[in-house]
Formats: C-alpha cells, sequence, structure tokens
C-alpha cells in the first residue's frame, strides 16, 4: 500500500498508564469517612481510621479563610514507597499520602507525619473545588477533569497552591513549616545580601541564583496578604479568576479585584519588607566568630551534615547550581569531590572508624509506587563503597566511632518504625519497636559509642531530645517536651550540641551534664544548623546560612561565653495571627481513630469505568484534531480510552478505543482504529502512456494488543531506565480510489512488532543535555502471519553523551538506521512501508523512505544567565548555543511497471 506513516492508536490517545502503581499483592480495604474515602492496606486499618477523622474535622473547621465545601474525595495511603511526600490530582480525582516519615530537619516540626499530609493535602483538595467555578466550572461541566485540572494550573501559580497549604499546616498545627526557621531560612540570608528578585524570576526559575521553591515564596505571599486585607482575600481572588481562568495566570486579576493590587506588586511589597526585616535584625545582632572550611564556590552552592574525619578535616554532602549531590572533603582549605552520590533521601550523613555511612533510595524495578532504602558505606580510605541492605526501607544511620557498627531507623509496612542495630556487613544486633504514635529522628552515636542520642516525636506531645543506652534501650529525656523545633543533638556524655529556633533564627545551644541545662551558643544573623563537636572536643562544626548557600565554619568551645537559654521558646506573633484568624489551632495530632466509620473490601478491578473526562488534542501541537474520553480507576491500574479525531493534513476522520490493565509485570494494552486515509499519488509513465497525479482515499481499520514492561535500574547518579514491548495487529485497508496501474491497493497487514528501549543518562540542574551516558532504542517489525501485503523493518538508534569543554557544555553523537523491505514483484504480495521513528536532516524536508542512515553530532553550551524579564511575563533564563552537523540519506521506492515523473513526497530539499 503505498500510504503516509501511520501510528498504532496506542499511540495517539491520551497518555497511556506506566509504571505508577503499587506491587499487586497489597489487599486493600476501604474506610467510609464523610469527607474522604480512604483506601488503604489492611496492615494500616486504625491509620486509616484516624485520617479519615481528622480530615472530617479538618473540613468541618478549616472553612474560615476559603469557604468551598468539597465534594467526598478518594484517599489512597502508600505504605510501598520510601518517600515522605503526598499530592493531591485530577483525572482521576485522589490524594494519595506516602507514609514513610521524613529523617531531614525542617519539614515534620514537632507533629505527627500522616497528620500534618492530612491537614496540608486537604486544603488542596478544597483548592481546587474552589478553583471549579466560572469559566473553569462551566468547561469542566461539558469536558470533566483533564479541563478542571488543566484551567486550575492555567490560571493559577503553583506558589498560590503551596503557599495557601502550608499557611494552613501552619495555621492548625502545632508544628507546621511556618514555625520553623529553616524553612525560610535560606531565603532570608539571600535577602540579606542580595537584591530582591522580579516576581517573574520566582515564577520561572533561575539558573543564576537558587532561589526558594513555591512553598517558601507562596507562604510569605500568603501571609502578607492575609494579614493586610483579612483572612478571606485569597478566596474572593481564587474565584474572580476562576472566572476568567482561560487567561494565563489570572489570579493576578482576581487579586487585583479583591484587594486592589496585582500579584506582582504583593510579591514588591512583601519581599520588600522581609528584606527590611532580615536586615534591621541582622544589624542588631553581634555574630559569634566563625571560620569557614573552604572557599566560597562560583555558584550556589550548599554543603549538608557536616562530620569530621580527622579534627583537621570534615567530609560534607555538596550540592548545587552547578554540583549533583556528592560526598566532599574539606581539608586546607580545598573541598575535594570524593563520590557521587545516588537517589538521595535526605536523611543525614555520618561518619566514624574512616567511613561515611548515608542513606540511598532504590527503585522496585517495575512497580514505581513500591520502593526500598538502603545504606552506603564508602571508606575514606580507599574509596571504596559497599551497600547495606537491599529490600529494606532503612531511614536513617549512624556509624560508632570506631566504624564496627551502625544504628538505622526501619519503616514498617504498618507505617510503625524500629531502631535497629546492625553489623557492617548488615546483620541485624538488635531490633527495637518504636511505641505506637512515636517517631525517632537522626540517631547519632556518643562519642564513646555506648549510647545514642535522638529526636523522639509523640502524637500530642511534641519532640524532646532523648539520650538511649544502646544496649538496654533505655533513655533518659534531655529536654522537656515541647513544639520547638529543638533538633539534630550530637555530642558526648557531658556535652550535647543541637540547634533551636531562637527568636525566629535557628540557634546552636549545648545541654552540659554538669548542670542539666541548656545554653544558647551561637549568634548568627540568619541561623546555624547541624552542629557536630571535634573528636578532641575543643572544635564545633555547624552549617552557616549565606547568600550563596549553605556553609560550614567552626568555632572553639568555650562554655564560658554561653548563656542558659529555655528550650520552651514562646510562639511567633506572626503565627499566632494566623492560627486566630482560622479560630485557633486544631490540634489534629490529638485526634484518634474513628471507630464508627464503615469499612469493605476493595476490589482492584473497582471503578473499572470510571470516567473522568475528556482531553483534547489540537493543532499546532500535532496535525490531529481529537477528543477523547478518559477513563481511569484511582489505583492506576485500569484505563479506558475512547475518541474521534479529525486529521487536518489529510482530511479525513477517525475513531478509536484503547484498553489498558497495568496490576501486573507486564502492561497490557489492546486498541481498536477506523478512519478514513488520504494521500496524493504521482504522475507517472504506464504501458498505455503518461498519466496524471492526483488524490485517492481508503478506509483503514486495526486492532490490537500487546504487552509493556517498563523497568527502572537506578543504583546511582545515572538514571538507568530499560522499556521492553511486543505488539501485534491487523490493519485492513478498503475502499481504496488508488488507480489501478498503481497496482491493488486492498487487504490486510498483519505486523508483530518488539520494542526495546534504554538509557543510562546523568543529567543535573544547569545540564543542557545528559552530561554522560548513553540511550538506545530497536524496533523489529515483520508479518509473518500473511495479509495481503507484507513486510519487514529494523530501526535502530543511539546515543552518546560526552562532557564538553566547560561546566555544563555537552557533546552528543546520534547514530540510527531504519532499514525496511519495499522491493515490489509481481508475483509476490506488495510491500507495506512502516511508519519511522527517526529524524530526519534537521534543515531540510523529511523524504518518507524504505532506507534512511543518519549520523549527527551535537555541541551545546550556556553562554549566559540573564534573568532578564520582559514585557507580557516573559523571562529569559539562559542564553544558549548550539553547533550541529547532520548526515541523512535516503533510498528511493520504485514500483511494478510504474516509473514516476516525480518522487511521491518529493525531493530532500532545505526547509
Amino acid at each position: 500500500m503505498l500510504a503516509l506513516p501511520q501510528r498504532p492508536v496506542r499511540g495517539q490517545l491520551s497518555p497511556a498508564l506506566g509504571a505508577e502503581q503499587g506491587a499487586p499483592t497489597v489487599r486493600w480495604r476501604v474506610v467510609e469517612g464523610k469527607s474522604a474515602r480512604v483506601i488503604t492496606p489492611e496492615a494500616l486499618l486504625p491509620e486509616a481510621r484516624r485520617v479519615a477523622a481528622i480530615i472530617d474535622r479538618v473540613a468541618a473547621r478549616d472553612t474560615l479563610s476559603l469557604r468551598t465545601k468539597a465534594p467526598r474525595i478518594d484517599v489512597v495511603l502508600r505504605h510501598q514507597l520510601a518517600e515522605s511526600n503526598g499530592f493531591v490530582t485530577l483525572a482521576p480525582r485522589r490524594s494519595e499520602f506516602f507514609l514513610q516519615p521524613p529523617q531531614q530537619e525542617g519539614l515534620l516540626g514537632s507533629g505527627d507525619w500522616l497528620t500534618l499530609l492530612a491537614v496540608h493535602e486537604y486544603r488542596h483538595v478544597k483548592q481546587f473545588s474552589a478553583a471549579r467555578s466560572g469559566f473553569t466550572g462551566a468547561l469542566s461541566a461539558v469536558l470533566g477533569e483533564p479541563a478542571w485540572l488543566t484551567l486550575s494550573m492555567w490560571s493559577v501559580p503553583t506558589w498560590y497552591y503551596e503557599g495557601d497549604a502550608t499557611v494552613t499546616e501552619t495555621a492548625l498545627t502545632s508544628s507546621g513549616r511556618g514555625r520553623l526557621p529553616m524553612f525560610d531560612a535560606d531565603f532570608r540570608a539571600q535577602l540579606l545580601e542580595l537584591p530582591i528578585p522580579s516576581y517573574n524570576t520566582m515564577m520561572s526559575g533561575s539558573f543564576a541564583q537558587s532561589w526558594p521553591n513555591q512553598y517558601v515564596h507562596g507562604y510569605h505571599l500568603i501571609n502578607a496578604g492575609r494579614q493586610r486585607f483579612g483572612p478571606d482575600v485569597w478566596d474572593r481572588a481564587l474565584h474572580a479568576s476562576a472566572r476568567r481562568s482561560f487567561r494565563p495566570l489570572s489570579l493576578s486579576l482576581g487579586l487585583r479585584r479583591a484587594a486592589g493590587l496585582s500579584a506582582n506588586a504583593l510579591h514588591d511589597q512583601t519581599l520588600r519588607a522581609l528584606q527590611d526585616s532580615v536586615r534591621a535584625l541582622a544589624a542588631a545582632t553581634t555574630p559569634t566568630p566563625a571560620n569557614p572550611v573552604s572557599g566560597i564556590p562560583e555558584s550556589w552552592t550548599r554543603d549538608d551534615t557536616p562530620q569530621w574525619e580527622t579534627d583537621s578535616s570534615m567530609v560534607s554532602v555538596r550540592y548545587g547550581l552547578v554540583d549533583r549531590p556528592q560526598l566532599v572533603r574539606h581539608r586546607d582549605g580545598r573541598v575535594t569531590r570524593l563520590r557521587l552520590m545516588g537517589p538521595a533521601t535526605g536523611a543525614p550523613l555520618s561518619v566514624g572508624g574512616r567511613s561515611a555511612a548515608w542513606v540511598e533510595s532504590r527503585p522496585d524495578p517495575r512497580y514505581a509506587l513500591r520502593s526500598y532504602n538502603v545504606i552506603m558505606l564508602h571508606d575514606l580510605a580507599t574509596g571504596k563503597a559497599t551497600q547495606v541492605g537491599d529490600t529494606t526501607r532503612y531511614t536513617s544511620v549512624t556509624l560508632s566511632p570506631d566504624g564496627s557498627r551502625l544504628a538505622t531507623l526501619e519503616q514498617h509496612p504498618d507505617s510503625g518504625m524500629a531502631l535497629v542495630i546492625l553489623g557492617r556487613t548488615g546483620d541485624i544486633q538488635r531490633r527495637e519497636r518504636v511505641p505506637a504514635g512515636d517517631q525517632l529522628i537522626a540517631p547519632r552515636f556518643t562519642r564513646d559509642g555506648r549510647a545514642l542520642l535522638l529526636v523522639r516525636t509523640r502524637r500530642g506531645e511534641g519532640r524532646r531530645v532523648e539520650r538511649c543506652t544502646v544496649e538496654s534501650g533505655a533513655c533518659q529525656p534531655l529536654s522537656p517536651w515541647a513544639t520547638n523545633g529543638l533538633g539534630a543533638p550530637s555530642g558526648n556524655d557531658t556535652l550535647v550540641v543541637a540547634f533551636l529556633p531562637v527568636n525566629g533564627r535557628d540557634q546552636i545551644v549545648a545541654w552540659r551534664a554538669a548542670t542539666n541545662r541548656w545554653y544558647q551558643v551561637t549568634e548568627r544573623p540568619v541561623g546555624a544548623i547541624d552542629p557536630v563537636l571535634s573528636p578532641d572536643g575543643r572544635q564545633l562544626a555547624f552549617t552557616d546560612h549565606t547568600a550563596s548557600g549553605r556553609r560550614v565554619v567552626t568555632m572553639a568551645v568555650n562554655p564560658g561565653n554561653w548563656r542558659e537559654i529555655s528550650v520552651t521558646p514562646p510562639d511567633l506573633p506572626r503565627v499566632a495571627l494566623l492560627a486566630r484568624q482560622e479560630g485557633g489551632s486544631l490540634r489534629p495530632d490529638t485526634i484518634g481513630p474513628d471507630l464508627s466509620l464503615k469499612e469493605r473490601a476493595y476490589s482492584r478491578f473497582a471503578g473499572w469505568w470510571n470516567p473522568v473526562g475528556v482531553s483534547l488534542e489540537l493543532p499546532p501541537l500535532g496535525p490531529d484534531l481529537a477528543a477523547t474520553l478518559q477513563s481511569r480507576n484511582v489505583l492506576g491500574t485500569l484505563g479506558v480510552d475512547a475518541g474521534g479525531r479529525y486529521n487536518t493534513q489529510e482530511q479525513a476522520y477517525g475513531a478509536q478505543l484503547g484498553i489498558t490493565y497495568a496490576a501486573r509485570l507486564p502492561i497490557l494494552r489492546a486498541w481498536a482504529d477506523q478512519r478514513t486515509r488520504r494521500d496524493d499519488y504521482p504522475q507517472a509513465v504506464t504501458s498505455t502512456g503518461p498519466q496524471k497525479g492526483g488524490e485517492w482515499s481508503w478506509q483503514e481499520r486495526s486492532i490490537g494488543a500487546g504487552v509493556d514492561i517498563p523497568l527502572d535500574f537506578t543504583r546511582s547518579a545515572y538514571s538507568t531506565q530499560l522499556n521492553i514491548g511486543a505488539h501485534i495487529e491487523e490493519r485492513r485497508v478498503s475502499e481504496s480510489t488508488l488507480p489501478a496501474w498503481f497496482g491493488p491497493d486492498a487487504g490486510s497487514v498483519r505486523p508483530i512488532t518488539f520494542e526495546v528501549r534504554a538509557h543510562r543518562t546523568m543529567q543535573w540542574i544547569r545540564d543542557i543535555i545528559p552530561e554522560r551516558g548513553q540511550a538506545f532504542e530497536v524496533v523489529a517489525r515483520q508479518t509473518p502471519f500473511g495479509g495481503t501485503f507484507e513486510g519487514t523493518q529494523w530501526y535502530g538508534r543511539v546515543m552518546q553523551f560526552i562532557p564538553g569543554l566547560s561546566a555544563n557544555h555537552g557533546l552528543r553523537f546520534d547514530a540510527g538506521i531504519d532499514w525496511q523491505s519495499l522491493r515490489e514483484r509481481a508475483d509476490a504480495q506488495r510491500p507495506y512501508r512502516f511508519a519511522t521513528a527517526l529524524p530526519f536532516a534537521r534543515g531540510y524536508d523529511a523524504v518518507p523512505a524504505p532506507r534512511l542512515t543518519r549520523l549527527s553530532a551535537e555541541y551545546v553550551a550556556p553562554l549566559w544567565y540573564p534573568d532578564w524579564t520582559l514585557p507580557r511575563g516573559v523571562q529569559v533564563r539562559r542564553i544558549r548555543t548550539t553547533l550541529f552537523a547532520d548526515a541523512t540519506t535516503a533510498a528511493n521506492r520504485s514500483f511494478v511497471g510504474v516509473t514516476p515523473l516525480r518522487a511521491h513526497s518529493g525531493s530532500a530539499r532545505p526547509a
């Protein structure tokens, strides 16, 4: 058949289900709350009842600043994912909680992890419901959740969603992030020395400076708006913006209508006031002297959780705009990279016995919603690294001073926690279950190795620092229960150092056994965190917040200069105001499980037909004008897509149906497609003489089925993924108007396709293309099952990435071939030309051909990071250049008994 390239229907529907499922062994139950239907693993039923009760209370209480009442939502508790996160989304409408509590300070505070998730994520539920009004509500009533989601994100910036939810968690709980100085300390350090960034720079991000994320930026804007214009100002602004949600970022217009100023103006005023406050406080501060252990990097860089290697050298985790996460050594004012690190979890680094230890994440090869945490050990003398654990969920690690033992926290499938003592080879020496309602954070061995210093949070009580004997497990409190942010304790039996919010800034504090009291050690302009004593006890190292990132500094240990301090400081006035605006703190961490809620089994096939709406495909993104009705079940294991399309190039109609089942190892797909096709045929010379060219049409009907296996083998700084697929299809051609002199043009083609795609690449923030790595894809198609047409295709492409001449420069080599057997013989089946994915030489019109080869080289380099704000919200973050050379060869196709006067698709020519 002489036809344009044709993709199977599975590639034209809405995004197919991928690897975003949990393992199929989970037995799910449902707890029917009034405001949330909690879908939970069986082992988590008590926690599910508690989550449902918290959401019911929050839904009834959280009404002063956002009056919308949200319909009941599905909440999925994911206990197999070794990650601390949660989200709310649409299509299908649901929320998912990842149950592993964080180990990094500055996120959890003194609260309970599930409680914070319930408060924060349910605020997103209400935000989306409030946004479904005006134009958004009208269009989503017709097209469903895809339009609802698209317009909500189109008209409202992410800083509103995350900032408003962070304000809510701060107001309704005793430990939200707005109460923790670490939350915005990096931003305050930048404002102390740098000019205020523009609103567009904060919205778009920057390659020149690492400005804070949408949580920090949004928190300050939402907080300022509520303080100046009342708690309901954002409710009014959101509803006003929804009426004009066809305009990009119309929240700014809604704010102008509600408060008389734009989001840009609020940004400028808020950050100017914050900068004045930060600079005034710094001017009134006499900083404690401290000595940096290394120079200031050229770009924004942070050093996290420093640890002493010897009395004269330190080790830390470093990353920034240029540096990907890596283990580095600080010695004699120089920084040396020891090792690139794999997927990080945020757990602190530990050093002991000439070894460094940290925790890395490991994905399940098939199921993206199941992952693990392992411990990495790096020998600081030899550079050799070993892994402790495999399918484990270790969330934190500390090495004993001699390096012979490790203490770690282990996350249990029922969301509980255990303190585990391991040997260096991973042998378990002792495991102690943490009481329900308690969470431990970042244990550290004392200098003699006989005890652990840690933070314990207790539901309804807060947090405190404890010293726990390793052998007996008995724990002695060193501070009272409080909602104070006291964290990161380390030291010995006589002296323990930690950090504590003091007058709105984190400062280093110390507990002395001689007096059983706490003392303030530092007074830094912005804040000081992560203290650690040197092996000889004479020096103290900590992390200092600066405009260029977090720097490791040291100071002498001199208790005579310390002053006694209370570790239960009063609440900040700005936080107290937020709580009053919501009617006072809710204390949701004291809410227990609601035993009256109904419970039932959940079938993995439940909601198999769950239409979420219609997705649209419009030119100029492609040649098709299409509408597809989507159905997705909540667990992401079953999808149905049905729709129609009009091809604007061929002026032809079509319809399709696709079904995907993704619960098991292979993802199963099936599809059916019917469409009209049109094409031009060339003028030609036949045995009867010259013939004119013209247009012909035909009908194509196809059915197909296949399997895909997406695999993730990431184990290091390289992202390593492999996708394997096999598909079979029958495509029938009928009602063709192709003139008879080209031969018969009706019948069927039955291709079977095998696909393998893989990449192993390393890429970081400023990299334009991967810095290092390889990628390849291979596709083989045959027609062994008969049919009117026959075809063979062998397609392969390989890419190699290597570093360029300077940082963030990159060189890519690209080679590919597409070979198809299109030899026409009078005594054989007509050949069929398949589509090719091989890119043509840039600057030339693509020529469909049976044989294509391509060689390409490309050098990319950043030239400048200007951060220009242009009219109409255009932001120029980076100016880059690309040098390339392409070479493509194409072989022509011939027809039996026909001499074309011109090639069907035209010869290659500059575009």
